[in-house]
């Protein structure tokens, strides 16, 4: 993996880390030299996270923090751990979520809806939220990064939940980037599409039937969004602020 440019000296909280692409995050942003808290569920997978990155050579200082974004309170550890080892924070990644089928509508299953909004929207609002708090008391700006779905634009069957639940992210970060831009606080949507994650390799043919349907023919490496996710937490372009940026071959504009 080659970053595009030098996070070196710079502080972020990465959410999801352990596995798929915010793994691929995480290890991008410690090879552009970053300081990174590493932040999710599974503990063992964190730390293996952190090993490879060192392995890799990462100059920053990495830690890992057990973290359920379902909880408010477990959100605050986590940025009061950064904050204790780090001193300051330049940003984060708010990428942990789930992704879960859903029955059709007609057998309608509140539980699912329940679990997708609590974690995908709110564990998202609650990680934006009570960053963005830390980077205004701080004055000096920052930038946050959250993970939305190409599905929110073409979807498809049996991802009610799932789907429902990115779009309100896609509607809520358009809004927190308002709300913040006063402070030069930079606010954007990486989006990306089916992506060669581990699960999904798994999945006999699944990547190959959803590379066969995008105009380019080829499915998102995990390796490319992180590449992608260090270009937009640095500052080569300080003005870019709400966007939503769409990396899948194609496939949401596609007849």
């Amino acid at each position: 993996m080659q970053a595009v440019q030098s996070l070196a000296g710079k502080s972020f909280v990465i959410t999801g880390a352990g596995s798929g692409i915010g793994h691929a995050i995480a290890l991008a942003c410690a090879e552009a030299g970053a300081n990174l808290c590493l932040a999710g569920r599974n503990l063992s997978k964190l730390e293996d996270a952190a090993g490879r990155a060192r392995a890799d050579g990462a100059a920053g200082d990495i830690l890992v923090a057990a973290t359920d974004i379902a909880s408010t309170e477990s959100v605050a550890a986590m940025y009061a751990a950064a904050l204790d080892r780090f001193g300051t924070l330049d940003g984060l990644v708010a990428n942990a979520g789930v992704m879960a089928p859903s029955p059709p509508v007609q057998d309608f299953d509140e539980a699912a809806f329940r679990q997708a909004i609590d974690v995908n929207l709110l564990g998202t609002a609650r990680t934006v939220a009570q960053g963005a708090k830390i980077l205004v008391e701080q004055g000096r700006g920052g930038t946050i990064l959250a993970t939305g779905s190409s599905l929110v634009y073409r979807s498809g069957p049996f991802m009610s939940a799932y789907v429902t639940s990115k779009a309100a992210v896609h509607g809520f970060m358009n809004t927190v980037a308002l709300d913040l831009a006063p402070h030069r606080i930079r606010v954007n949507l990486l989006v990306p599409g089916t992506s060669s994650t581990p699960p999904l390799q798994a999945m006999e043919g699944f990547l190959e039937r959803a590379a066969a349907a995008t105009p380019l023919g080829e499915v998102v490496s995990p390796d490319e969004l992180g590449r992608f996710a260090v270009f937009l937490l640095g500052d080569a372009v300080p003005h870019m602020t709400g966007a939503a940026l769409v990396v899948d071959s194609g496939k949401s504009i596609a007849a």
